[in-house]
């Protein structure tokens, strides 16, 4: 009979981390290297794992990929939570929340944009199933919005996409203004949004 323990972790704890050695090790490669050029070798040599360990969670490069792009945005959807629970809108808890939306888009802007060009059908679907979650997360319970549910919920769906381009063309360089000014442009256009009725 088999134990339930190996290597002094729980099987169950054990697949878990060759999972994420496998998700990060292909964040690593895809940022180096992209998604046309990145072989399941490569991730695995990244990882330090087996060819048949890889093959038990995904089913090729494409599918760990699309792991990495489900994970991405599932960070961006627990920031668009933190909106919701700011306790009163005013500009500096926004101007807050947008500096933290703007260090996250730096430290995954390399990633986002390689994922974008390579795997932009991938992107494009994860996000329209997301795209409904996004808004209701940013409406959160209505506190912060002036208008009705389904007014808050459309309007959510172009702040999000409006900073999501302020901040891809920020960290792309194709704005050459300084992020203290965007953020400005920004406040601006969020408090219009959530306070007209």
């Amino acid at each position: 009979m088999k134990s339930n323990e190996t290597l002094g972790a729980p099987l169950s704890a054990r697949k878990a981390q060759s999972r994420r050695a496998i998700i990060n090790a292909t964040r690593t490669v895809l940022t180096h290297h992209g998604l046309g050029h990145t072989t399941v070798e490569m991730i695995l040599r990244e990882a330090g794992l087996s060819r048949s360990t890889f093959y038990s969670y995904f089913t090729d490069k494409s599918d760990a990929a699309y792991a990495v792009i489900d994970e991405l945005q599932a960070e961006q959807s627990e920031l668009l939570e933190n909106f919701s629970k700011i306790p009163k809108l005013t500009a500096p808890a926004l101007r807050k929340w947008f500096y933290t939306h703007y260090q996250w888009w730096g430290a995954h802007y390399r990633e986002i944009s390689i994922l974008v060009r390579d795997a932009a059908g991938e992107v494009a679907a994860i996000s329209t199933q997301r795209g409904d979650r996004y808004a209701i997360a940013l409406v959160g319970d209505g506190h912060l919005w002036q208008c009705k549910h389904p007014e808050a919920v459309c309007r959510a769906h172009l702040l999000i996409h409006a900073l999501d381009s302020a901040m891809y063309q920020i960290h792309s360089g194709a704005w050459r203004i300084s992020i203290e000014k965007v953020i400005k442009q920004l406040i601006t256009l969020w408090m219009h949004a959530l306070t007209a009725p």
